[in-house]
């Protein structure tokens, strides 16, 4: 027995010397391979204490026991201590040093073919998807935990049970809280979780929810054709992997997409599908490019900073290029200070309304007497409506139409003046005449540059603009061709195309260094010219080569009133080039003095 004693006592001190020297190890010679001969032979020198231990423990009798001095001072104890002290130093070291293969969620088998493959980049790992009891979440997780646990034959049932487990949170988990982490149950609690959600009927109706419920788009937006494209194109996605065929649903789903876009994308989609002229019907395919090109192109006017300008004929600068001065009509716009501030907050003043006061119907149905008297309740100012300042105060260069005086045209009416202010009123309007051969054109607030004329009579004409609806492309021969809308100015000596055409028509742009300089102080800096090809509609081998400078925007032209063209004997009978003349509508090119209606 004493010499059992004595060889328990040598193996303390070597376990205390083989510690000492491990902790003065340099940082060179601690690799993985020496920590781990270093722990069997830790693990060798263990199990031969714990045998010796076991024959001193058998072999003495209870008596001896309380004499002895391994058992008085609890000798076993102490050596369990360093040893476990030991082993976690150099577990700890040789975890820093080779990566953990136990992550949270198992590694995937390499598949066939690239075992032997090793990658240099540090993945992340892959966390465990939570699943929290909805429906729509069930099919996200129910794949993503197949792949990851289910089909992963390196795991124990009882491993998957017990991942599964901690997955789960809320209703699921209090389905599977009274079951036993065991290596049986696993099947049972997955096919219980399988019957309790997957639920196709109830998870198809929800589909059906998200994709008849999508909000309809008021005016056109990037943000919101994008995510009504999205939403859709997932919520087919969503259907063929439930096993719902939405193969022939091009024309439901077109149909519903269509009944939510705004009116002015649907007017370009249907001017698109009259280029061809054909019975079919147009595929979802189809609808998915156009709104992918549209929304590109909203992104690229909605990014752009405009200028706000006087409005007044343009001139354009020469450029430190090659391009000789020219001058022509541009058509900027100024805008009120009210529409800058910030859209989201736009409340009208009467009816609380999400538009600006000049928009609202109740004001416009109002005598100009009643929306004086509004004006003055709401201490807004008198020339541009806006509820920030005075008129007194207001930088806005715009000015009533009707007699030229610091008010708003909407405001205006007919009151008994002397004969003084009269001849002042129309010595204002020689004066402007003589100066600028431009005058602004619409109720809207946003001034712009519409027609080279000024009116000395306080009487509203209807006034039709030289527009055609035109076909456009780009010069490749493969190009598909899209409809807009052309306005001929015969007081311009150059032409110019909007940024959102541009996008639409993919144009290979040249790059220039030309300004538009306007009679005040405003100033744009045109930075690209296009070439595109116009086509008529009615004859197509009426074709034009045109190279235009892309703008911002150009000319939006809208009537107080919608024009009755029934009303103009003149127009009876003819062929028009815009069959929808009589509406207000958006201005995609403008064409210069050389181009003529005859041309299309």
């Amino acid at each position: 027995m004493e010499a059992i004693l004595l060889r328990q006592e040598n193996r303390y001190e070597t376990l205390i010397k083989a510690e000492r020297n491990y902790k003065k190890t340099s940082k060179e010679r601690l690799k993985p391979t020496y920590i781990e001969a270093r722990l069997e032979n830790l693990e060798a020198l263990w199990t031969e204490f714990k045998g010796d231990h076991l024959e001193i423990v058998t072999g003495m009798s209870r008596d001896e026991k309380k004499e002895s001095e391994y058992f008085e001072s609890d000798f076993y104890e102490q050596v369990e201590d360093l040893y476990i002290s030991y082993k976690t130093l150099m577990k700890e070291h040789l975890k820093q040093l080779v990566p953990n293969k136990n992550v949270s969620a198992p590694a995937q088998s390499h598949p066939t073919g690239t075992a032997g493959v090793s990658c240099d980049v540090k993945l992340p790992r892959i966390q465990l998807p939570t699943f929290k009891g909805g429906y729509d979440e069930w099919q996200a997780f129910h794949d993503l935990f197949l792949k990851l646990i289910h089909e992963n034959t390196l795991l124990s049932n009882v491993q998957k049970l017990h991942y599964l487990k901690s997955s789960l949170t809320g209703e699921p988990e209090n389905l599977l809280r009274n079951l036993p982490t065991t290596d049986a149950n696993y099947d049972e609690a997955w096919k219980q979780l399988k019957r309790h959600y997957d639920n196709k009927r109830y998870n198809v109706n929800e589909i059906f929810k998200r994709l008849f419920n999508q909000k309809t788009i008021n005016s056109a937006s990037s943000t919101a054709i994008k995510l009504l494209l999205d939403t859709t194109t997932s919520c087919l996605k969503s259907l063929d992997n439930i096993g719902v065929s939405t193969s022939s649903w091009d024309s439901i789903v077109s149909y519903i997409v269509l009944s939510k876009l705004d009116q002015e994308s649907r007017k370009q989609w249907e001017y698109q599908l009259s280029v061809g002229l054909s019975d079919e019907l147009p595929t979802w395919a189809q609808l998915v490019d156009f709104l992918e090109c549209r929304f590109r192109a909203l992104e690229m006017v909605d990014s752009s900073n405009i200028c706000d300008v006087k409005p007044s004929c343009y001139n354009a600068k020469q450029s430190s290029s090659s391009l000789k001065q020219k001058s022509f009509h541009a058509t900027t716009s100024s805008v009120p200070e009210e529409k800058k501030d910030n859209n989201n907050s736009i409340s009208c003043g009467l009816c609380l309304g999400q538009h600006w006061l000049y928009q609202c119907k109740q004001f416009g149905k109002q005598s100009p007497q009643e929306r004086v008297s509004v004006v003055e309740s709401k201490r807004l100012c008198f020339n541009c409506l806006s509820p920030t300042h005075a008129v007194r105060q207001c930088h806005q260069a715009t000015c009533c139409r009707r007699c030229g005086r610091r008010h708003h045209t909407m405001l205006h009416y007919e009151r008994d003046i002397p004969k003084s202010t009269q001849s002042e009123s129309k010595s204002f309007e020689r004066d402007v005449k003589q100066a600028v051969n431009s005058v602004a054109s619409t109720a809207d607030a946003e001034t712009r540059v519409v027609a080279n004329f000024v009116k000395d009579e306080h009487t509203e004409n209807s006034v039709l603009l030289a527009t055609a609806i035109v076909k456009a492309k780009s010069n490749n021969c493969y190009a598909q061709s899209h409809v807009i809308r052309a306005l001929l100015d015969q007081g311009s000596q150059a032409s110019f195309v909007t940024e959102s055409t541009a996008q639409l028509l993919r144009l290979k742009r040249v790059p220039v260094n030309a300004s538009v300089a306007g009679l005040g102080d405003g100033e744009t800096k045109i930075k690209n010219m296009v070439s595109l090809i116009l086509q008529s509609r009615h004859s197509p081998a009426l074709s034009i080569r045109v190279n235009a400078f892309v703008m911002s925007s150009l000319t939006s032209f809208q009537q107080a009133s919608p024009v009755n063209v029934s009303d103009w004997l003149e127009l009876r009978n003819l062929p028009l080039a815009d069959s929808d003349i009589q509406s207000p509508s958006r201005i995609d090119i403008l064409l210069e003095l050389k181009y003529t209606v005859r041309s299309f």
